[in-house]
């Protein structure tokens, strides 16, 4: 139903925004409601003209920064947040998420070192954002580095958001890589069964099992990631081939 008023709203709220252009209100609900609604065309096509009315406002190259990350414009996101953190006064919050979208991005362009040092510029704000944390760690353990590092950052994350699954596919995937598969099956197996089905811990879980021996299992995982909306080509390999490639 939200949803649905959402969807009825945003006409209205981008004909007020344009009609009125300086009502920084107006612009401020529309590009809530392209974010809600994950309208990631319409957030940077707004975004950008909000910034033209509003270019000492951080937060709408936040949100500008978000939708190019979303669209795979990577360099257009950089240079938005870069721009934008610049604006951020005496908001430690704000800063922290400026931070962490430049550390998502940076990461998404291969930019590792950069994006390493954004995370850690957000946990010197504050050494216990489990949003950053999670991030974090994940990432690292994508690149399959430091992972002792990453373990200890997602660890923490857990302690201080326990039973939420996707700070525990992190923690999970984290000991997968360090092929502690009996303990990855631990959380991985709980994440996998929390909520709605999501793709990505189903697949996470289907390749421990793989790992652990329970080949059936670990299809049936796999299928189910697809059932989730999966579908890189990666996840349908292994489900043609019953096998992780290379194993």
């Amino acid at each position: 139903r939200l949803q649905k008023k959402l969807i009825e709203a945003a006409p209205y709220y981008y004909k007020s925004a344009v009609v009125q252009g300086k009502d920084a209100h107006v612009w401020d609900h529309l590009l809530y409601i392209d974010n809600e609604l994950n309208r990631y065309d319409s957030l940077e096509k707004h975004s950008a003209l909000a910034i033209e009315y509003f270019p000492n406002q951080p937060n709408y190259y936040i949100y500008n920064g978000v939708a190019n990350t979303q669209k795979h414009n990577y360099q257009k996101a950089i240079n938005a947040l870069r721009s934008g953190v610049n604006y951020v006064v005496d908001n430690k919050a704000l800063l922290i998420q400026f931070y962490s979208a430049l550390g998502d991005a940076y990461y998404y362009s291969n930019d590792f070192v950069n994006s390493d040092n954004y995370f850690e510029k957000a946990l010197k704000e504050d050494a216990d954002n489990t949003y950053v944390l999670n991030n974090y760690a994940y990432y690292l353990s994508q690149r399959n580095q430091q992972l002792e590092k990453a373990e200890k950052l997602s660890k923490k994350s857990n302690d201080l958001s326990p039973n939420n699954k996707n700070y525990m596919d992190t923690y999970g995937w984290i000991l997968f890589q360090q092929k502690k598969y009996q303990l990855a099956d631990e959380w991985l197996g709980k994440a996998s069964k929390m909520g709605t089905k999501n793709a990505t811990i189903l697949e996470h879980y289907g390749d421990n099992l793989f790992m652990l021996g329970y080949k059936d299992l670990a299809l049936k995982a796999w299928q189910d990631a697809k059932e989730a909306g999966g579908n890189s080509d990666e996840l349908l390999k292994k489900i043609k081939d019953k096998k992780i490639n290379g194993q």
